[in-house]
C-alpha cells in the first residue's frame, strides 16, 4: 500500500509543479518545446522513483544545536554590550548636563537564567585632581537613573 501512496504523491507533486511552470512559460514560439521539456522532466521523475526502489524519504533532520547555541551566545553578548553602552551613555549625559567633565564610566552586566540581565558593576572614574563629591554624584545617578554607582579616582 505504501508503494501506491509514494507513487501517487510523486505523481501529484510533479504534475502540480510542472503544470505551474507550463502556465508561466511563454505561449507563442516556445509552447511546443516547453511541453516536450516538461514532459521529459515528468517522465524522468517517474523513472527516478522506480529506480529509487520506491523509498521516498522527505524527512530533513538538521542538527541545529551547535548553531543555535552559538547564535544564542552571540545574541546574549550583543544584548549585554548594547545595554552597557546605553547605560554608560545615559550616565555620561547626566554628568555632563550637571557640569562634570573628565570622567570615565565603566559598566559590566551579566545575563543569567534566574536573574535575567543585571548590572554587576557600575563605576565612574574621575581625575584625581577634580573636586568631586562622591556622595553627590552617586545619589544624583541613583535618583535620576536608579543605578547604584561607585565613584572612584584614577
Amino acid at each position: 500500500m505504501s508503494f501506491i501512496k509514494e507513487l501517487a504523491s510523486v505523481f501529484c507533486v510533479c504534475a502540480v509543479v510542472l503544470g505551474a511552470i507550463g502556465v508561466l512559460s511563454p505561449q507563442n514560439a516556445f509552447q511546443k518545446p516547453m511541453k516536450v521539456i516538461l514532459g521529459l522532466v515528468f517522465i524522468a521523475t517517474i523513472v527516478a522513483v522506480f529506480g529509487n526502489g520506491f523509498n521516498l524519504d522527505f524527512s530533513f533532520e538538521i542538527d541545529s544545536n551547535p548553531v543555535s547555541a552559538t547564535l544564542s551566545d552571540t545574541t546574549e553578548q550583543q544584548i549585554v554590550t548594547t545595554s552597557e553602552n546605553i547605560i554608560s551613555d545615559n550616565i555620561s549625559s547626566l554628568l555632563k548636563k550637571n557640569g562634570y567633565s573628565d570622567f570615565f564610566v565603566n559598566i559590566k552586566m551579566d545575563i543569567s537564567d534566574k536573574a535575567g540581565i543585571s548590572i554587576s558593576m557600575a563605576e565612574i572614574y574621575f581625575d584625581t585632581e577634580s573636586d568631586v563629591n562622591e556622595q553627590t554624584v552617586a545619589s544624583m545617578v541613583k535618583n535620576s537613573l536608579g543605578i547604584e554607582v561607585a565613584v572612584l579616582y584614577c
